[in-house]
C-alpha cells in the first residue's frame, strides 16, 4: 500500500482525498481563487487586460476600416462611372397604350424582383423617333432644320419639373393640335438656344417614312419648364432638353397620325450606392446579368446596363490591392499576439509560484491550467468591452470625412462587437495553449534552467548571421520579382509570405544587438553601468521577447510611414504623369487650325505653354496603331512632367539628340542678331512675322514689320529682343502673313530674306521648293513661283494674293528622315534599331522616320495601351502639310500654371470653340489622394503604428517591473552593502536604454528594408494609371523620426518610472526573510 504526505503529521490512502481538503475546495472553488490571484497581482492583470484590449481593438478596427474604405470605394466607383453604371430597359415597337403600360409594369417589376433596393427606379417614358419641325406658325423652316426632336411623354413629369413660363398643357387636343410642353433649355441639334416662344404653333413631320402621305402633326406650345434638380435620379443624367413632351393620351394619338414614328417604351434606373454594400455585390451582379439576358437575349429588347461591370471591375481592384492590406493585417496581428503572448507569459511566471503551491497541495496540471485559463478569461471579459468601444470610437473618428459614417451611433458598436468578439475568442484559445504549456512550475524551471546554460547557444555568431543573411535574400528576391516571375505580384501567395518570413528572421538575427549596444553605452567604470552590463551578459535572454516585441512594433511604424510616403510619392507622381504638366488641354483640328498661339498670349503672366501634336499613324505595313506625339525642344520638359528614371540618358537629353539631327528648316548662317526682308504690299492691312527655332528646338515668332503702306520697304526682325537667350544656329521656319485689319485683301512679295551681316538666307528669286500654306477661310497649299509682277531691282519676288486668310511661306523638308524616339516595347515590336529608317503612315500621307533614342515612359504613355512614337513636332506639321495632310495643325496645349492662376487658365481655355478637354494636375492629385483604398490603407496603417507603440510601452514597462521584482534581494543585498538607491536605479535605466536602442535600430532597419521590398509589387490597383510609372521608394524624415523617437521616449518615460519604484527595497524586511 502507497501512502503520501498530504499536510503536516497526516498520512492518507491513495484515492481517500482528506476531509478538510474536500472542505477547503468547497470553500475555495477554482473561480474564487483566480479572482483573489488576480487582485494580489494586479499590476500583472491590468498589463494583460490593456494588452487584450489593445490587440482585440487593433483586430476590430482594421476590419471596420478596411470593410468602410471598401464600400466607399465601391460608391466612389459607382459615382466615377456617371451614367455608364445606370440600368436603362427599352423595347420598340410600342404604339398601343396597353402594351405601353403591360411593359412598365412588368419590367418594373423584374427589376425590383432581380435587384430590390440596389437601384432606384427614374423615369418611365415614351419615345417616337425623330421628327423634324415643318413650320412655326405656319412659317416654313429651313434648310437646313437643326431641330430634330423626339415626341416623349414621361410619368409624373410635373413632379420633377416647375413651369419656367406659360402653363401646364392638358392631356386632349385643341382643335387640330396637340398641347406640348418643352425645356426652357430646349436646344437645336447644334446645341444652340431655340428659343421657343409659349402660345405658338409647332408642326413636325417624320421625313423616313415607307407610306407616299406626309405624316404631320401639330401641337401648341402651352409652357416651357425647368427640372427642380438635374440630379434627381428621375433623370438618371438625362434632361430630355431637345424633345418636345406631351401627356399619355396624347403620345398614342400623335402615333397613330404618324405611323412611321415608330415608339418605344423605356424605363431607367440609377445606383442606389448606399444600398450596394460589397457583400451583397454578388445578388446585383447577378440580378443584372438575369435582367441582361432576359431583355437583349430573350425579348430581343433593348437592356444597357455598365453597373455590373463597375461592381465587377472595382472588385478586381480592391482583390489587387489586397496585398499590402494583408501583408499589413498580417504584420499588426503578429505585433499583436506578440505583445499579448508576452504579457501573458509574465503574468503566468508572476504566479509561478502560487501554481507551484497549489501543485505541492496535489492539484492536477489540468486543475492549474483551468486556474489560468480562468483567469484569462476573466480579463477578456472585461477588455471586450473596452475594445468595442475604443474601436468604434477609432473607427467613427477616422471616418468623420465620410458622409455614410458621420459620428459614433449604436450602430458603430454592434459593428465592433462581432470582430473584438471574434478576435477575443482566438487570443484567449492562445492564452488557454500557452497556459496549457505553463501550468506545470517545475517546466518553468526547467524552463528557467535551461535559459541560464543557453548562453553558448544565444552567441553563436553563425545562427545570427545565417538568419541575416537568409532575411535580407528574401527581401532582394521579392524586390526584383524573383518571387513572382510570371508578374502576378500581390496577387502571390509566396510573395504575401516571403515579406513576413524575411522580417522573422531579421527581427531574431537581431536579438544578439541588445548584448553589443549594452557593451557600448556601459563602457564607463561606473558602478551603474558595470552593474546594467553584467546583468546584461549574465542573462540576454531574459530580454529576447521584449527586444523581439520592441523591434516588431518599430518596424510596423517605420514600414507604415515609409509605405504611406512612399505610396503617396508614388501616387502624385502617376497622377501627374497621366496629365503630363500642371494643365493639358486638347483640342480639335478637324476644321481648322486652334488658335492655340493666340490662347498662350493671352494666358496671364507667370504662365508658360508648349503646344504639342498627338494623333494616330502606322508604321510601315505592320498594323499597328501607333500614337504620334509631336513636341518642340528641350523646353517641352521645363513644362512637361519627367523623372530620371523614364529613360537611360534623360528625356531631355533624348530630345536634345532628336532636336540636334532634326534635318528640316533652312538653317541661318553665323551668329546673326537680326534677319531682314523686303516686302512689297499693295496696302492691305497685314503683319508679318518670321518664325525660327534655335539649336534647343524653341520656336520664336518675330515680328517683322506692319504692312499698311503700299510699296516695297525693308523690314527687320531682331533676334536680341527675343525673350530668353537664343542658341544658335537658328533656322527659319516660316514666314507668316497675318490679316489685321479692314483692308484684308491684296498682294504681298517678298523677295531677300537675309542676315544683319548679308547673308542670304533665301532670295526667293527661283523656284527652290519653298512652298505656302494657307488657312481658313480656304486651306491650300502650293509651291512658291517667282515671277517679275512686282520686281525689285529688275529681280524676280514671290507674289502673295492674300484674301482674309494667313498665309505661310514655308523652306522645303530634306529627303532625309526625320529623327523619332520610340518606346521601348514599340521598338521591339516593330524590330528596329536605332538608325534603320522606316516610313510613317499618317492621315493620308507617308513621312520617312529614323529613331535616335528609346524610352520606357513617357507622360501620358501606358504600353499596355499602344506604341508610342516622339517626333519634331514643327518638321513633322510642315511635312504634312506639304504633303496635303488634312490636319497639320498642333492640337494640344501643355501648360505650367501656378496654383493661383489656375481658374484663370481654365477660363481662357474654356473659351476657345475648339477645346474637347481639360487636365488639371492639381485635380488628379486630389482624386488618387481621396482613393477610399487607398485612405483605408492609411488609416490602417497609422492605427497599427498607434497599437503597437501601446503595447510596446506596456510590454517595456511590465518587463523592468518583473525584473526588478526578481531582483528584489540582490538589490537589499547590494544596499546593505552600501550601494546607494540612484545606482540601482541608473542601473535599470542604463539596461533599459540598452534594450531600447537595440530595438529601435533594429526595427528602423527591419522596416525600411520590408518597405524597400514590397514597394515595387504592391500597388492598390490594376489599371495602367495604378502601375505607371513605377512606385518610388520615398523617406519622410520627419515621420520617421517621430515614430522611432516617439516610440523609445514613450517607453523610456514609462521605465524611468518603473525603475524608481522598482529600485525601492526594504533592506531589513527582505534580509530578515533570508535568515
Amino acid at each position: 500500500m502507497s501512502e503520501k504526505r498530504e499536510g503536516p503529521g497526516r498520512i492518507a490512502r491513495d484515492g481517500a482525498p482528506p476531509p478538510r481538503r474536500r472542505a477547503v475546495h468547497h470553500r475555495f472553488g477554482v473561480g474564487r481563487i483566480a479572482l483573489r490571484q488576480l487582485r494580489s497581482r494586479a499590476s500583472l492583470a491590468v498589463a494583460l487586460g490593456l494588452s487584450l484590449a489593445a490587440a482585440a481593438t487593433l483586430v476590430a478596427s482594421v476590419v471596420l476600416i478596411q470593410s468602410r474604405a471598401t464600400d466607399e470605394g465601391l460608391r466612389s466607383a459607382l459615382a466615377a462611372a456617371g451614367q455608364g453604371a445606370n440600368v436603362l430597359l427599352e423595347r420598340d415597337g410600342i404604339s398601343q397604350p396597353a402594351a405601353f403600360d403591360a411593359f412598365q409594369r412588368d419590367a418594373a417589376t423584374r427589376v425590383r424582383t432581380q435587384l430590390g433596393d440596389a437601384v432606384t427606379a427614374g423615369a418611365e417614358f415614351g419615345k417616337s423617333l425623330a421628327v423634324t419641325v415643318r413650320t412655326i406658325d405656319g412659317v416654313l423652316q429651313g434648310p437646313p432644320v437643326t431641330w430634330n426632336p423626339s415626341v416623349v411623354s414621361y410619368t409624373g413629369l410635373n413632379g420633377h419639373v416647375h413651369i419656367a413660363a406659360g402653363r401646364w398643357p392638358d392631356d386632349a387636343r385643341v382643335g387640330a393640335d396637340w398641347q406640348f410642353t418643352a425645356s426652357a433649355r430646349a436646344t437645336d441639334d447644334l446645341g444652340g438656344p431655340l428659343g421657343l416662344h409659349v402660345g405658338s404653333e409647332y408642326c413636325f413631320q417624320y421625313l423616313v417614312r415607307a407610306r407616299p402621305v406626309t405624316e404631320i402633326w401639330c401641337g401648341r406650345l402651352t409652357g416651357t419648364w425647368l427640372p427642380n434638380n438635374v440630379s434627381d435620379p428621375y433623370w438618371a443624367g438625362q434632361v430630355p432638353d431637345p424633345d418636345v413632351s406631351v401627356g399619355h393620351d396624347s403620345y398614342f394619338q400623335i402615333l397613330a397620325q404618324m405611323p412611321d414614328g415608330i415608339g418605344g417604351a423605356e424605363q431607367q434606373y440609377v445606383p442606389a450606392a448606399a444600398n450596394i454594400p460589397v457583400a451583397n455585390t454578388d445578388r446585383v451582379v447577378k440580378g443584372v446579368n438575369q435582367l441582361r439576358g432576359y431583355y437583349s437575349v430573350s425579348s430581343n429588347d433593348v437592356f444597357i446596363s455598365g453597373l455590373d461591370t463597375t461592381i465587377t471591375g472595382f472588385l478586381s481592384r480592391q482583390s489587387a490591392a489586397s496585398g499590402p492590406t494583408l501583408v499589413t493585417a498580417l504584420g499588426l496581428l503578429v505585433v499583436a499576439v506578440a505583445a499579448m503572448g508576452f504579457a501573458a507569459l509574465q503574468f503566468i511566471q508572476g504566479h509561478i509560484g502560487q501554481a507551484a503551491l497549489w501543485r505541492a497541495r496535489g492539484w492536477s496540471r489540468a486543475r492549474v491550467w483551468s486556474l489560468f485559463t480562468l483567469e484569462f478569461a476573466v480579463l477578456a471579459a472585461v477588455a471586450t468591452p473596452l475594445a468595442i468601444v475604443a474601436s468604434a470610437g477609432i473607427t467613427s473618428a477616422v471616418g468623420n470625412s465620410s458622409a455614410t459614417h458621420p459620428a459614433l451611433s449604436w450602430q458603430s458598436f454592434a459593428d465592433a462587437a462581432v470582430p473584438a468578439l471574434i478576435a477575443e475568442g482566438g487570443f484567449l484559445m492562445i492564452l488557454a495553449l500557452l497556459a496549457a504549456a505553463r501550468s506545470g512550475p517545475e517546466l518553468s524551471q526547467r524552463r528557467r534552467d535551461r535559459s541560464a546554460i543557453s548562453g553558448r547557444s544565444w552567441q553563436r555568431r553563425g545562427v545570427d548571421a545565417a538568419l541575416f543573411a537568409a532575411g535580407v535574400g528574401i527581401l532582394v528576391f521579392v524586390r526584383f520579382g524573383g518571387a513572382d516571375p510570371a508578374g502576378n505580384g500581390q496577387g502571390s501567395g509566396v510573395v504575401l509570405a516571403l515579406p513576413l518570413l524575411a522580417v522573422g528572421l531579421l527581427a531574431f538575427a537581431s536579438l544578439r544587438l541588445v548584448a553589443f549596444v549594452a557593451r557600448i553605452l556601459t563602457a564607463s567604470r561606473g558602478v551603474a553601468a558595470r552593474l546594467a552590463r553584467w546583468q546584461v551578459e549574465r542573462d540576454p535572454a531574459q530580454y529576447s521577447r521584449l527586444c523581439l516585441l520592441i523591434t516588431l512594433a518599430v518596424a510596423v511604424g517605420v514600414f507604415a510611414s515609409t509605405y504611406t510616403a512612399s505610396d503617396r510619392a508614388s501616387a502624385i507622381d502617376r497622377a501627374d504623369y497621366m496629365v503630363g504638366a500642371d494643365m493639358r488641354a486638347t483640342f480639335s483640328s478637324a476644321a481648322s487650325p486652334p488658335q492655340l498661339a493666340a490662347l498662350s498670349a493671352s494666358l496671364p503672366s507667370g504662365v508658360r505653354s508648349a503646344q504639342a501634336f498627338r494623333d494616330v499613324g502606322r508604321p510601315g505595313r505592320t498594323g499597328t496603331d501607333a500614337t504620334i506625339l509631336g513636341i518642340q525642344g528641350t523646353g517641352f520638359w521645363d513644362i512637361a512632367y519627367q523623372r530620371s528614371d523614364f529613360a537611360s540618358p534623360s528625356l531631355r537629353a533624348l530630345t536634345s539628340r532628336m532636336t540636334s539631327t532634326d534635318p528640316d528648316g533652312s538653317v541661318v548662317p553665323g551668329t546673326p542678331r537680326a534677319l531682314s526682308m523686303s516686302v512689297y504690299s499693295s496696302g492691305l492691312d497685314a503683319r508679318i512675322e518670321v518664325e525660327i527655332t534655335d539649336a534647343n528646338g524653341r520656336v520664336l515668332d518675330l515680328p517683322l514689320s506692319t504692312l499698311g503702306r503700299s510699296g516695297w520697304t525693308d523690314v527687320t526682325a531682331s533676334l536680341s529682343a527675343a525673350p530668353g537667350p537664343i542658341t544658335y544656329p537658328v533656322r527659319v521656319r516660316a514666314v507668316t502673313v497675318l490679316p489685321t485689319g479692314p483692308r484684308a485683301t491684296g498682294d504681298v512679295a517678298v523677295q531677300n530674306l537675309r542676315t544683319d551681316s548679308g547673308a542670304v538666307v533665301e532670295s526667293f528669286a527661283t523656284a527652290d521648293g519653298w512652298w505656302q500654306e494657307a488657312f481658313a477661310p480656304d486651306p491650300a497649299e502650293a509651291p512658291l513661283t517667282p515671277t517679275l509682277l512686282h520686281a525689285k531691282d529688275a529681280r524676280p519676288s514671290v507674289d502673295i494674293p492674300i484674301n482674309l486668310q494667313e498665309i505661310r511661306l514655308l523652306p522645303p523638308p530634306t529627303s532625309r528622315p526625320l529623327p523619332v524616339l520610340l518606346a521601348s516595347q514599340t521598338m521591339s515590336a516593330l524590330g528596329v534599331s536605332i538608325g534603320q529608317s522606316f516610313p510613317l503612315h499618317l492621315d493620308t500621307v507617308d513621312v520617312q522616320l529614323v529613331p535616335v533614342g528609346s524610352f520606357d515612359e513617357f507622360p501620358t504613355y501606358y504600353p499596355s495601351r499602344g506604341d508610342l512614337l516622339v517626333v519634331p513636332m514643327v518638321s513633322l506639321l510642315d511635312r504634312l502639310g506639304n504633303l496635303g495632310a488634312t490636319s497639320p495643325w498642333a492640337n494640344e496645349l501643355w501648360l505650367s500654371v501656378p496654383g493661383s492662376r489656375v481658374s484663370a487658365v481654365t477660363a481662357a481655355a474654356a473659351a476657345q470653340s475648339t477645346l474637347l478637354q481639360t487636365f488639371l494636375r492639381s485635380d488628379a492629385e486630389t482624386l488618387v489622394l481621396n482613393d477610399p483604398l487607398r485612405r483605408g490603407l492609411d488609416e490602417e496603417l497609422g492605427l497599427g503604428f498607434l497599437v503597437a507603440l501601446a503595447v510596446v510601452v506596456i510590454g517595456f514597462g511590465l518587463q523592468f517591473l518583473a525584473a526588478a521584482r526578481n531582483r528584489v534581494t540582490h538589490f537589499a543585498i547590494m544596499r546593505a552593502n552600501g550601494i546607494p538607491r540612484s545606482v540601482l536605479r541608473r542601473s535599470l535605466v542604463a539596461e533599459q536604454i540598452a534594450v531600447l536602442i537595440s530595438g529601435l535600430i533594429a526595427g528602423t532597419a527591419i522596416g525600411l528594408a520590408l518597405a524597400w521590398a514590397v514597394l515595387p509589387i504592391f500597388h492598390l490597383g490594376t489599371l495602367p494609371e495604378d502601375l505607371i510609372p513605377p512606385s518610388v521608394f520615398h523617406l519622410d524624415p520627419l515621420t520617421l523620426v517621430a515614430v522611432v523617437l516617439g516610440t523609445g521616449a514613450l517607453a523610456l518615460v514609462v521605465g524611468r518610472m518603473v525603475a524608481g519604484s522598482g529600485s525601492r527595497v526594504d533592506v531589513m524586511a527582505t534580509v530578515r526573510s533570508l535568515a
